[in-house]
């Protein structure tokens, strides 16, 4: 079995519920997109971006620039160094990468990163025993970005190899620019002095402006599935079912001028649930936003390279124009961060 670490904080329940609750009291109620990644989200997620999906048009394009270069990737993570994965999953990505990266070059010490403490043992335990006997030595974190970032700050000093943070999936779409750059610049800042010059970024970004094809997959009836289990989840976090699934209708809207796709649940009808003791009114037609997604180009990237002291090392993108909009970026630091 695995070693999982349990460093959360953020998404512990007791403050996981006060987030919810603060977010539905709120002058714009909102859900918490952390409610989308219990151990049930993370089935009907992996579920839907299993190979050969065609209900998120980015995960098999992203797989498949791996594929395609995953000799050149391995290139990168020094002798036995670190390799973090800011997503694990299901690892179906990332244990291809760590695999190659330990046939290559020996040893490897292998960090997974996911909220959910449960799906990430079955994670982990599923691919341990093929990746023990290629020298990887496994350890899963259970927390969000910020929590890493703590237990860094906290752990990193005993990291004595460089580190490669691998961060797929496009997760970094639900930030701000400039929230991506104050992780990558504190994921740098979380290690020892004597190794933050070798730290090297890979990241996938979603760059698709096909409009139709982002409703048709961010609208499909799996993620509409996958969105009402944070319902379920906010029931579970405040004991009583404050969220009936046929008083919300799932929506989603893209916006061209800004590249954003937002996602939300809508009341059908008049709503009034009990809150800290209250009762809350929410009117037929008020949105609940539940989580966002940007949609890079290339003045984002950019704009993220002059803030963060990172320079672009390589690009690697399929040759089908379709997976052209998936590139993987593979960045390391221009200026050592002081």
């Amino acid at each position: 079995m695995t070693n999982i670490i349990d460093i959360r904080d953020e998404c512990q329940s007791q403050n996981l519920r006060r987030v919810l609750e603060d977010s539905l009291l709120s002058q714009q109620p909102s859900i918490p997109p952390l409610l989308l990644w219990d151990e049930q989200g993370m089935e009907l997620f992996s579920k839907m971006t299993e190979k050969g999906s065609t209900n998120s048009y980015g995960s098999s394009a992203e797989m498949e620039v791996l594929s395609a270069h995953v000799d050149d990737i391995s290139k990168i993570c020094d002798d036995g160094g670190i390799l973090i994965d800011l997503g694990a999953g299901s690892l179906h990505k990332s244990s291809f990468v760590v695999k190659h990266l330990a046939a290559r070059n020996g040893r490897v010490q292998f960090y997974a990163l996911d909220i959910s403490p449960e799906y990430l043992q079955k994670s982990l335990d599923s691919c341990t025993p093929q990746m023990q006997q290629l020298g990887v030595q496994s350890v899963g974190l259970a927390g969000t970005f910020k929590d890493l970032i703590s237990w860094l700050y906290s752990n990193g000093h005993t990291f004595t190899k460089p580190v490669t943070y691998l961060w797929l999936g496009n997760s970094m779409a639900n930030l701000s620019i400039g929230e991506v750059a104050t992780t990558l610049q504190q994921l740098i800042i979380g290690l020892p002095s004597r190794i933050r010059g070798s730290t090297k970024f890979i990241l996938g970004l979603d760059a698709c402006n096909d409009h139709k094809e982002i409703i048709e997959s961010y609208t499909s009836k799996p993620t509409e599935l996958w969105a009402l289990n944070a319902l379920k989840h906010a029931n579970s976090l405040i004991g009583t079912q404050v969220f009936r699934l046929d008083e919300w209708e799932y929506q989603g809207e893209y916006d061209d001028s800004t590249r954003c796709f937002t996602a939300s649940f809508v009341a059908r009808r008049d709503v009034e649930m009990r809150l800290r003791g209250k009762m809350h009114r929410f009117t037929a037609g008020q949105p609940l936003k539940l989580a966002h997604s940007y949609k890079w180009n290339r003045g984002d990237l950019e704009s993220l390279l002059e803030s963060t002291n990172l320079e672009i090392t390589n690009c690697w993108k399929h040759t089908t124009p379709y997976c052209e909009h998936f590139p993987l970026e593979y960045l390391s630091p221009n200026i050592l961060p002081g």
